[in-house]
């Protein structure tokens, strides 16, 4: 997200895209099926569950937002894909996930690698330590810009720096067993500094605040096929604890994964119905989709998102095969 301090203008419809992910002012994307986005939230999650894990997802948020006069649109729409694996050998994880994150004149591009080292502290119960790091592209069409003012400079410095890419670094720690998850992360570790200019005493100034998450679930088996999943997060930036926005979530699962549905609350924004379907052997590709109603804020936002998702999942055979047992009648 691009803060502009000036001192001669300011930019009514610039506003509305800056802070059109929240109300918060969460500057990272956010997505309503985040109980399947682990490894893109929290890099200490990759490959705990012993399998590769290939994820995509694509949201488009307030859908039917009108376009200027012009035919610029200020929707926000993100697409996200990951994928992670397990290392046996090492007790590891590693992952990869790109994100493309869209506000209107805005564009973010995510590109980041995972490393998670995994303790096993009972049977049934794994700890998890991870980071990630790769890069942060951010970009602005300026041409999409509406001043209020001819020559204004603010423009003209974005025209002469229409992107900018830097580092990027997170981590997290992640506690899960079969029926209970938890998991914190900070992202944007180093808060790099995308853009930071003074000109005839105008400042210019963009900086990637660290942000954090904290997830938890639990799953609840109800009989032999249904089980009850509630889940929550909890998100915002480190520059103002106050920029805080949770979600809660309960999902009602059949005959593991095989179809899902449930609904979510998202704190002073939307209501969100999730529903879901498992294809193939094992419900290894599962297809979600979610619709967000907005409850709260009507009057800046409109009234629906839409979001997409699709994973498949493959279980990571043992690198080291089992010892032959032989016995005397046939050993030769």
């Amino acid at each position: 997200m691009l803060y502009i301090y000036s001192l001669k203008c300011r930019f009514f419809k610039i506003l509305i895209y800056l802070f059109s992910i929240s109300v918060f002012a969460q500057q990272d994307p956010q997505f309503s099926q985040y109980m399947f986005t682990h490894a893109y939230m929290n890099p200490a999650y990759v490959g705990i569950n012993n399998q590769t894990e290939i994820l995509g997802l694509y949201r488009s948020q307030w859908t039917g937002l009108k376009a200027t006069n012009d035919g610029v649109s200020g929707v926000p729409y993100s697409q996200m894909l990951s994928a992670s694996t397990k290392i046996r050998a090492i007790n590891s994880g590693v992952g990869l996930y790109v994100v493309n994150d869209i506000l209107g004149p805005q564009s973010n591009l995510y590109i980041r690698g995972s490393y998670a080292y995994h303790i096993d502290i009972s049977e049934n119960t794994k700890l998890g330590f991870g980071i990630s790091a790769g890069i942060y592209r951010a970009g602005i069409d300026a041409n999409k810009l509406k001043p209020n003012q001819d020559s204004d400079p603010t423009i003209d410095f974005i025209k002469s720096y229409p992107n900018n890419t830097t580092f990027d670094l997170g981590g997290g720690i992640w506690l899960q067993n079969k029926n209970f998850y938890a998991g914190f992360s900070l992202n944007h570790i180093n808060q790099p500094s995308l853009y930071k200019f003074s000109k005839s005493s105008i400042n210019y100034e963009s900086d990637l605040y660290r942000h954090y998450y904290f997830t938890a679930g639990y799953n609840a088996r109800l009989n032999e096929n249904w089980m009850l999943a509630p889940s929550i997060i909890t998100k915002g930036d480190l520059k103002k604890f106050s920029n805080l926005q949770f979600d809660f979530s309960a999902l009602a699962i059949y005959n593991n994964y095989k179809f899902w549905g449930g609904l979510s609350y998202r704190h002073l924004d939307a209501l969100v119905a999730i529903l879901g379907i498992g294809l193939l052997k094992n419900n290894a590709l599962r297809v979600g989709y979610s619709f967000d109603l907005t409850i709260i804020g009507n009057a800046a936002k409109a009234g629906t998102s839409h979001e997409i998702m699709a994973s498949y999942f493959i279980p990571v055979k043992e690198l080291i095969p089992k010892p032959v047992i032989r016995t005397p009648r046939f050993r030769y």
